[in-house]
């Protein structure tokens, strides 16, 4: 990177409510704030800029760095054309997906190859908006980020990058602690320590969240016989998986929208999390969940293996008896519980936000 150039950065992840990909660019630039003390980083990191369209919903909180703000037009004509221009001669970084597509000076972080091997989650028109900005970012960008060797060689399968242009950085999950624990969460939905089972309350097919919603719906399985009730946070609640045609029962909770404290808690106080998914790029919630020794039941599929390694119960992506059988084992057997605890623990505790922000920064002192 020419010296003393500097760093711009993205800022349309401030302007939505965006989970995984807001909290992965806010955290990134937390780490930024801390890394900047460092003599190695500091030009680099000295005059950074967050670029805005418009007044963000909220800012992330902790962050020092400049907002400049370019008055409101549409995000598409933003992007491609006033971006490019408030960036100037600075390195322009892409948190979020997507760039100007016309710009070389940048890089981009794109979580996942979910456009193009789970493309019946997303409607016709972005699928081929996404995939003709991934293949024109691909030829111009000086890198292309992902969270996993998986998505990597996704996307470089795909023709997005190449093995020069393609770097894996491994997400962090370190941001969970931060937050207090709002226990209060459990008392509103009635529910008890190691009494529940938790998940992730998305409705995209690649979730595949039919197949663990299955095993707590008695009247068609009443060979399964878990007491427990199953709690889904997320932004979807029961009508939407109606709408896409998955039926909810009456021992499925719908806990909504909740803080990062709440989410704390439930994470730390449930019996286990269960996410089925078929397609991740990283797969934030279950190491978030092993983060605070939450066991953690999910499948062998995408980047999944690669993240949680040996500290997780597999189980088969399409059998809601063998999500049954994972479920009632640990049910059974405080031991397991415990055992598995404590491997999600050593397991989440090596993916942290500020190795994440040196590794980046140390790949952009390169560029």
């Amino acid at each position: 990177m020419k010296k003393n150039a500097g760093l711009a950065v993205n800022g349309a992840f401030l302007h939505r409510e965006a989970y995984p990909e807001g909290r992965v660019a806010s955290e990134y630039l937390r780490a930024f704030q801390l890394l900047k003390k460092q003599p190695r980083y500091t030009d680099l990191l000295s005059d950074l800029e967050i670029l805005l369209a418009e007044q963000p919903f909220e800012e992330a909180a902790g962050l020092t760095a400049r907002y400049i703000q370019a008055g409101k037009l549409p995000r598409p004509i933003w992007h491609q054309i006033k971006l490019p221009f408030m960036a100037k001669e600075r390195l322009l970084i892409n948190f979020c997906n997507i760039g100007p597509v016309f710009r070389a000076n940048a890089v981009v972080f794109i979580h996942d190859a979910n456009v193009y091997e789970s493309s019946h989650s997303y409607s016709k028109a972005y699928v081929i908006y996404t995939k003709l900005l991934n293949a024109l970012m691909g030829r111009k960008y000086k890198r292309i980020f992902t969270p996993s060797h998986y998505a990597a060689q996704a996307l470089i399968k795909q023709g997005v990058g190449n093995s020069e242009t393609v770097r894996t950085i491994h997400n962090g999950v370190d941001h969970v602690t931060r937050h207090p624990s709002e226990t209060s969460i459990l008392a509103k939905h009635g529910l008890k320590k190691n009494g529940y089972v938790l998940g992730l309350s998305n409705s995209y097919k690649h979730k595949n969240m039919g197949v663990l919603m299955d095993v707590f719906d008695r009247q068609n399985h009443p060979e399964i016989n878990i007491d427990l009730p199953l709690v889904l946070f997320g932004p979807d609640m029961k009508e939407t998986f109606q709408d896409e045609g998955i039926e909810a029962s009456d021992q499925i909770v719908f806990a909504g929208r909740i803080s990062d404290g709440e989410r704390r808690a439930l994470y730390e106080n449930a019996m286990c999390f269960a996410y089925p998914s078929k397609h991740e790029g990283f797969g934030l919630p279950p190491v978030e969940a092993m983060s605070v020794g939450c066991p953690v039941i999910t499948t062998r599929c995408a980047s999944i293996p690669e993240i949680c390694g040996e500290a997780v119960v597999y189980a088969d992506a399409d059998n809601s008896k063998d999500w049954s059988t994972a479920i009632s084992a640990f049910w059974q057997s405080e031991s397991l519980r415990n055992q598995y605890s404590d491997l999600g623990k050593a397991q989440a505790s090596q993916y942290t936000w500020e190795r994440a922000a040196q590794a980046l920064l140390d790949d952009l002192l390169e560029v």
